[in-house]
């Protein structure tokens, strides 16, 4: 994900058309996705024709229609995107909740993946216990896949022929350790790939010896009992509700760095006043709620923003192009529920001085 949010970023140029639509995973739900799709390509060709040449209009469409004809609405999440311009065109199907919509722009609206890159609700349950381990990725209450190569992991020093070692109870906490600690570094592996908290799905008396060895990883919470044979979807649905509490916990603090921010007066909630921070490389964290874009005008660097996002000379999106340029300076977007930025209309940016 990371790769694709920098190579979508660093692309720029005439009509560069990103379409989000919302879908399901589920049928009868999912038969429903392949019109709302076909609407969204309607409104772009309509907008391409109104704003563009006839051979760009033309190029943008063949390549989207191709596109829709590849997806295949029975492994939709909750969004699929679609961009195309003259170098790239490619969809994706993300696991995060938009509103659906075309933007027409000289760059790629791409907040949608760095939601889903960054989306607290993202996360691993580890079931481990000590006889084996198993990895599964997963999205609020849905699983994502089962991790491959080297899970599921088998303790092979169950099988040691120091029969003294075994019967010895430091000696078989010590080796159940050594295989807790070996899981610990894979599980690191597939995490740096692709981050997120980690629920631990184990018996309480494993909980602790995990623990002591464990390193780098963001344990988010523990399930107890041994998940050994439980199926993938009835584990994950058991580690939700400790997700759930860890993102609340989670956003409570970030709100506690912009509380402490707008006590030091270093943030801006000014649609303007961001727009100039992030182009000077002032800003540190901007904080978006969730579902929220703005289309807007340009004038003299103040952001003015419109109802409608068409028109030549309307940014259909500020909100991503200031989430885009906040992340090109080194700093970082935080996506909140409604009701939390509510007091700042949406967004607000702290700033690095």
């Amino acid at each position: 994900m990371k790769d694709l949010i920098k190579q979508l970023g660093s692309l720029h140029g005439e009509a560069c058309v990103s379409i989000m639509v919302r879908t399901h995973r589920t049928h009868p739900d999912n038969q429903q996705d392949a019109l709302a799709l076909k609407n969204m390509l309607k409104e772009a060709e309509t907008r391409l024709a109104e704003e563009y040449s006839a051979d760009v209009a033309a190029d943008r469409m063949a390549k989207l229609n191709r596109l829709a004809s590849q997806v295949d609405h029975q492994k939709n999440l909750e969004c699929l995107v679609l961009f195309a311009n003259n170098e790239v065109a490619q969809f994706h199907q993300l696991p995060v909740d938009v509103q659906s919509r075309v933007v027409i722009d000289e760059t790629f609206a791409t907040r949608d993946l760095v939601r889903a890159k960054h989306e607290q609700a993202n996360f691993y349950a580890l079931v481990v216990s000590r006889r084996n381990a198993r990895l599964i990725k997963a999205h609020s209450e849905h699983v994502d896949a089962e991790v491959g190569d080297p899970f599921p992991i088998e303790n092979e020093t169950l099988f040691s022929t120091n029969k003294h070692q075994l019967t010895m109870a430091k000696g078989t906490d010590q080796l159940h350790e050594e295989f807790f600690s070996q899981v610990d570094k894979d599980v690191q592996k597939v995490v740096k790939e692709d981050p997120a908290p980690v629920i631990l799905c184990t018996e309480e008396r494993n909980h602790h010896h995990y623990l002591k060895v464990s390193s780098g990883l963001v344990i988010a919470g523990h399930l107890n009992m041994n998940r050994d044979d439980e199926p993938a979807h009835a584990i994950v649905k058991a580690a939700w509700p400790i997700m759930q509490a860890y993102v609340e916990k989670t956003n409570s603090d970030r709100l506690s760095e912009l509380s402490k921010a707008v006590s030091q007066q270093k943030f801006l909630s000014d649609l303007s006043d961001i727009w100039r921070a992030v182009n000077e490389g002032r800003g540190r964290t901007v904080f978006v709620e969730r579902g929220y874009f703005q289309p807007a005008r340009l004038d003299s660097n103040a952001v003015v923003p419109v109802e409608s996002p068409n028109g030549s000379d309307v940014v259909d999106d500020i909100v991503d192009e200031i989430v885009e340029r906040t992340m090109q300076n080194g700093g970082e977007a935080v996506f909140m529920n409604g009701n939390d930025l509510e007091a700042f209309h949406g967004i607000a940016l702290i700033t690095r001085y």
